[in-house]
């Protein structure tokens, strides 16, 4: 397979996929009658191609010691002073 196929792949198993949809309930309910807890598990790795996993994401920050002020000013700006300025 040559760098780059890996989107055709993703397509072909795509439409494998959607091709047998109405499929899938029959087959679960097979694995139902043998296996219940295989028919579970089954499900559930389906559900992931439904609804994602949520990623973990590790966020780390410097913690400052000193307050941080946000001046906002909305039309025309006062004049600035020291004392306006702190």
């Amino acid at each position: 397979m040559a760098t780059g196929d890996g989107a055709q792949v993703r397509e072909a198993i795509a439409a494998l996929a959607e091709a047998n949809v109405g499929k899938l309930q029959t087959w679960l309910d097979a694995f139902v009658e043998r296996d219940p807890a295989k028919a579970a598990d089954l499900f559930v790795r389906l559900l992931e191609y439904h609804v994602p996993k949520l990623a973990r994401t590790e966020c780390s920050t410097e913690v400052q010691t000193q307050p941080v002020t946000h001046r906002i000013v909305f039309g025309r700006a006062p004049k600035r002073t020291k004392e306006s300025d702190m």
